[in-house]
């Protein structure tokens, strides 16, 4: 009797499991955008919680002073860093939007030196003139402005989402639990719990890895004498918030920088990319994915190379924290519930 109360007690989870997946698939499919901006809120609602959890537990304040505390550090220390770096930044943006440029031309003379090479640039001659075509500048223009505008308003989104989320999470997660049967509101707390832990040690594990690249490629090409160093090392460090394509994209600049100051500059260049990401990817990650939370590369990269596909940037950037919290899910309610697989 109990054996067959417990396997149909595991069938009712796996149909639950898999009708929710169905409406998380549908759902995703028509309102894509609009989801991945609510997650991205409620990804910095737990870096807002996390850090509110760490100041109450050593300071005793209650949390929503606490929550006060993390804002005010946050924003006096985005606030001390503009006051320092803003003169250094502004000098070095307009040196790299002078350089680059000038780089991109050196790129083609270089090219059309080669019969393959001005093939290429044929075919991406051919391609800019057909889109030129298709959009007029007033279409651009619009286009570029909603585009602005869409920007600060999910950026305005995200942030209230946080700040609302983190300054009562117990209000959300009692609403999400009452969603759930009486009988399985305790293990719906659980897996609520399980989600927000595993978000919290990515963005740790993601925030440590995106500071050391950022430091240390700032230093590198400062000392190879690369032009722009702080811009390219701090747009390193943000950059890496997406794991294996996130290096390549600051590749790309540097790159094409350093070949404007002769082939030894970009053999250094690519020599300090390899130290970086070789440093990160097999001395720092594998230690903090011992403490924090590990995703397969292969999972990691499918998950990028499909979210990227359907929403563009946003989902490549958003894609694993979103997988992190999904094999979570998949662990506790499928293997663990549904399957009765106690190691998970």
């Amino acid at each position: 009797m109990n054996t067959e109360h417990a396997s149909h007690d595991a069938g009712r989870v796996a149909l639950v499991v898999a009708v929710v997946t169905a409406i998380g698939g549908v759902l995703l499919w028509l309102a894509g955008h609009t989801l991945l901006l609510i997650f991205a809120g409620i990804l910095f609602a737990v870096f807002l919680s996390g850090l509110t959890d760490l100041v109450a537990r050593f300071t005793r304040l209650p949390r929503g002073w606490a929550l006060t505390v993390v804002v005010l550090v946050l924003m006096a220390l985005l606030a001390t860093a503009g006051w320092f770096m803003a003169a250094r930044l502004a000098e070095q943006a307009q040196q790299f939007g002078e350089e680059l440029p000038r780089a991109v031309k050196h790129l083609r003379e270089r090219l059309d030196e080669y019969a393959w090479g001005k093939w290429l640039a044929a075919e991406l001659k051919n391609l800019r003139l057909s889109a030129q075509e298709r959009e007029g500048a007033l279409s651009k223009a619009a286009t570029a402005a909603s585009a602005a505008v869409e920007g600060v308003t999910g950026v305005v989104v995200i942030l209230f989402i946080g700040l609302f989320v983190a300054a009562n999470p117990e209000l959300y997660k009692g609403g999400l639990v009452r969603l759930t049967p009486i009988a399985r509101r305790p293990r719906a707390r659980e897996v609520i719990d399980g989600v927000g832990d595993a978000l919290w040690r990515w963005i740790l594990g993601r925030g440590l890895a995106m500071a050391a690249v950022g430091v240390c490629a700032t230093i590198g090409f400062a000392l190879i004498g690369m032009p722009v160093a702080l811009i390219l090392g701090l747009f390193a460090g943000l950059v890496n918030f997406v794991p294996n394509l996130g290096p390549l994209i600051w590749l790309g600049p540097a790159m094409l920088l350093a070949l404007t100051q002769g082939g030894a500059q970009a053999l250094y260049v690519g020599i300090l990319f390899l130290v970086v990401q070789t440093a990160e990817g097999y001395l720092l990650t594998p230690l903090v994915q011992q403490r924090m939370i590990h995703l397969a590369p292969a999972i990691t990269i499918i998950v990028q190379v499909l979210f990227g596909s359907l929403f563009g940037i946003v989902g490549v950037a958003l894609a694993t924290p979103l997988a992190a919290a999904v094999l979570v899910l998949v662990r506790m309610l499928y293997i663990e519930d549904a399957l009765g697989d106690p190691g998970g």
